[in-house]
C-alpha cells in the first residue's frame, strides 16, 4: 500500500515562534516564547507520521502537551479534538493576516 505524501509548508511553522497560544486550556503559560506550531494529533497520525503542516494550531508547551498526552488533563479526546478545531481555524486566520497563508486557505486541510 503505498504512503500518501503529507503536505509539508516550514512557513506555516516558523510562524508559530511568538505568536499566541491558540489552545488557551486551563494549563496554558500565556508564553508566547514556548510557542510551537502543534500537529493534530487525531488525524494522519500514527507509528513515525504526523498530520500536514496545514493542520496545526499554535501552542504554548503546556497546551501542547495535554494535546500529546504528555500530561494528564481533565479533557476528554472528545473536547481536545473540538478545541483543537477551534485553535487550528484561529491559527489560520492568523496566518492569513501574516500573510503566510493564502486567505482562500482558511480552514482548509489538505
Amino acid at each position: 500500500m503505498l504512503k500518501s505524501k503529507r503536505y509539508e509548508n516550514k512557513k506555516y511553522l516558523k510562524a508559530a515562534r511568538g505568536q499566541s497560544c491558540t489552545l488557551r486550556l486551563t494549563v496554558c503559560d500565556y508564553n508566547p516564547e514556548t510557542t510551537v506550531a502543534c500537529h493534530n494529533p487525531f488525524v494522519g497520525s500514527g507509528m513515525g507520521t504526523k498530520s500536514g503542516d496545514d493542520n496545526i494550531c499554535f501552542g504554548c508547551h503546556m497546551c501542547h502537551a495535554v494535546l500529546d498526552n504528555r500530561i494528564q488533563s481533565r479533557y476528554s479526546r472528545e473536547e481536545l479534538k473540538e478545541i483543537f478545531e477551534t485553535a487550528r481555524y484561529l491559527t489560520h486566520v492568523k496566518l492569513a493576516e501574516m500573510g503566510v497563508m493564502p486567505k482562500d486557505e482558511i480552514g482548509k486541510v489538505r
